[in-house]
């Protein structure tokens, strides 16, 4: 099976997936091309971050994810200036920011906007969320 993928991520996408000897990577230089090679059959999958999977699969709508590689990331990189009393300060709020609300910020942005990229309705979206679960067993006695 033949994989599409982006020039940038090739090298780990060898890594992650360098097991499986029936896999041969073909690489793109933007994801439009990737997406194209996808709908063409020119590949049979691609393999993308998941921030930008998300967007693309919403866009397109026909494509669906079929794994998530989840060991597979793409990091954000902010470079901080010469000016060692903002760099500090920076880092200082960073860091209480993250500990506190990283995690929660980015799960709720991540569900709204893939909400509104699919177009989910205010009511679907509210059945979703309102649904609850009830977790345990029940122990059947025969007499």
């Amino acid at each position: 099976m033949t994989i599409g993928v982006l020039e940038s991520d090739l090298e780990n996408a060898n890594n992650y997936l360098k097991e499986n000897s029936s896999l041969s990577f073909k690489t793109y230089s933007d994801v439009n091309k990737l997406n194209y090679a996808l709908t063409s059959d020119e590949v049979g999958g691609i393999l993308l971050p998941k921030t930008i999977c998300l967007k693309e699969t919403a866009k397109v709508g026909t494509l669906y994810n079929s794994y998530n590689v989840t060991e597979m990331q793409k990091y954000i990189v902010l470079h901080l200036g010469n000016n060692k009393k903002l760099n500090q300060i920076i880092e200082k709020y960073y860091k209480k920011w993250s500990q506190n609300n990283m995690e929660i910020l980015f799960n709720s942005y991540f569900s709204i906007h893939y909400f509104a990229m699919n177009n989910v309705s205010d009511q679907d979206d509210a059945q979703f969320r309102s649904k609850s679960y009830t977790y345990g067993f029940c122990r059947c006695c025969t007499i």
